[in-house]
């Protein structure tokens, strides 16, 4: 694949998201949900000194939306690692759990750069309402986290396993 144009800045926000290749469901079971989000905290744990913060994450059956800082003025590109490890991780345990051969996600993860406070407000809105607009499934509000805290309580909708709610 091309390399991407954009370059990760330092204290900037970041929209990222993928969907589940050919747009397939990368999320099948409650579980898959439980690992994808253990991932997540286990890589911004590892990433800590690199200033990672996952600030918005927002998980639905065929795809993910993260919003994430890079705060450390050391390191130019610890984004794209991140979620290379993250992609890879969550891609190899799937494959292997659902006996899957080839690509999971669709590429490369999207990510956008986010310009102004208003942008981050509207981006942050959006990521959390996801659920609710995909699913018909209402998201329980989760504003931004502060940069301290790196646990939530997960709760799976038995009901309807797609959905996953994120409280904090």
């Amino acid at each position: 694949m091309p390399r991407r144009n954009l370059i990760f800045y330092p204290d900037r926000f970041y929209h990222i998201y993928n969907i589940g290749f050919e747009k397939q469901n990368i999320f099948l079971e409650a579980n898959d949900y439980e690992k994808f989000y253990s991932k997540l905290l286990q890589k911004q744990k590892e990433f800590e000194e690199s200033g990672i913060s996952l600030e918005a994450w927002n998980l639905l059956p065929d795809h993910f939306h993260i919003l994430i800082i890079q705060r450390n003025t050391n390191q130019e590109d610890n984004i794209t690692k991140f979620m290379q490890q993250l992609q890879c991780g969550y891609g190899k345990w799937f494959a292997n759990k659902y006996k899957k051969k080839g690509q999971i996600f669709d590429g490369r993860f999207e990510a956008v750069e986010v310009g102004s406070e208003e942008q981050l407000q509207n981006i942050t809105n959006y990521i959390e309402q996801n659920t609710e607009k995909h699913l018909g499934i209402p998201y329980q509000n989760r504003k931004r986290k502060s940069n301290n805290q790196t646990e939530a309580n997960i709760t799976v909708d038995e009901e309807n396993i797609k959905d996953i709610i994120i409280e904090n």
